[in-house]
């Protein structure tokens, strides 16, 4: 799965046997995620169901 602004990746995952990875190429500073990203009512549940999946749960 890849999620893109423009061209470029924001969020890369994927699977490889039974090992998962998530990059955010990013940091999560405003300069990067500005306030309307970090506050958008999605984000947290961005970030759980990531790392959720990411360990397999």
């Amino acid at each position: 799965m890849v999620a893109k602004v423009g061209d470029d990746p924001l969020i890369v995952a994927g699977q490889y046997g039974e090992g998962r990875s998530v990059a955010f190429a990013s940091d999560c500073a405003p300069h990067w995620a500005p306030a309307a990203f970090v506050e958008w009512q999605g984000y947290a549940p961005l970030w759980r169901q990531l790392t959720a999946w990411a360990s397999g749960k």
